[in-house]
């Protein structure tokens, strides 16, 4: 019984960081393999990417903790929230800050691996990670701030390679913001009723009413030319970054012509596809 309790334990802790759905950590570490192939050749500093792909599961995990923590109330009464383990009660809030302090400390330990000036940064963007559920309280543009936050990974890898923030990066970063506004209005559509039902605000709430396919065209065109943009000034292969660009339109129209928002299925499904669209980038970075 008691090696039972222990099983559980671990698994809703695995729960809680959302340790099988890869998907946060992808999206959340291709930025920074964008960042250093702005600069660096990747496969040549592999452990530099190791780090930023460790870095990027610990603070995307640290993030579910301390979103799960302030959503605890309202994830009761979402659908696809109601069984987290904070919100059914099967971890109380202690265990998971001991998980969250711990996970910081190591994360903390990777971030030292790294130049002065990524360090400093990176405490910060731990800072904003801490703070990014508090948005959807206050504001429609939650996924703006999410963007902002998600992102830093670029900005980072541009301070530990170059020791300054680049127009180049800068001009990735915002492409990055984009992208992420695109995804997770995508992702928030899945709530739509329920958000709307208890006043939780996101922009899937903002622009249901709103031509929302447009909004989404325009966040993912502009990611798109952005990044394609940013990797062309770091002289990469012009008939790689065509390819590419060709393909993130295929599969761009393809989720803007196909989503359907009433449908939560539907719109994991085109949240999920949002890696290949990142994978490609990402791979593009590399040649």
């Amino acid at each position: 019984m008691h090696l039972n309790n222990v099983s559980n334990k671990i698994l809703s802790l695995i729960s809680l960081i959302r340790l099988l759905n890869p998907t946060g950590y992808i999206l959340l570490f291709i930025p920074c393999v964008i960042g250093t192939g702005l600069y660096e050749n990747i496969t040549s500093h592999y452990n530099l990417i190791i780090l930023f792909l460790l870095g990027s599961i610990i603070m995307r995990s640290a993030g579910c903790i301390i979103n799960d923590i302030f959503d605890k109330d309202i994830d009761k009464n979402i659908e696809r929230t109601k069984n987290r383990p904070l919100a059914n009660g099967d971890l109380s809030i202690t265990e998971a800050l001991v998980l969250f302090i711990t996970l910081n400390i190591i994360g903390l330990i990777v971030l030292l691996q790294l130049s002065i000036e990524a360090i400093v940064f990176g405490v910060i963007a731990a800072f904003l990670f801490v703070i990014y559920p508090l948005m959807k309280r206050i504001t429609f543009w939650p996924q703006l701030f999410l963007g902002i936050t998600y992102n830093t990974g670029i900005l980072i890898a541009a301070l530990n390679i170059k020791h300054e923030i680049t127009i180049t990066s800068i001009i990735a970063y915002i492409g990055c913001v984009f992208w992420t506004l695109y995804y997770d209005t995508i992702y928030a559509f899945m709530d739509l009723r329920d958000d709307k039902k208890i006043g939780v605000k996101s922009l899937a709430v903002f622009l249901e009413k709103r031509n929302y396919k447009l909004w989404l065209s325009i966040f993912a065109i502009l990611a798109l030319s952005l990044i394609i943009s940013s990797l062309y000034i770091s002289n990469h292969n012009i008939y790689s970054l065509i390819i590419a660009t060709l393909l993130s339109l295929s599969l761009i129209m393809w989720q803007i012509t196909t989503l359907k928002i009433n449908l939560p299925s539907n719109c994991l499904l085109r949240f999920k596809s949002n890696n290949y669209l990142g994978i490609i980038w990402a791979f593009t970075s590399v040649i």
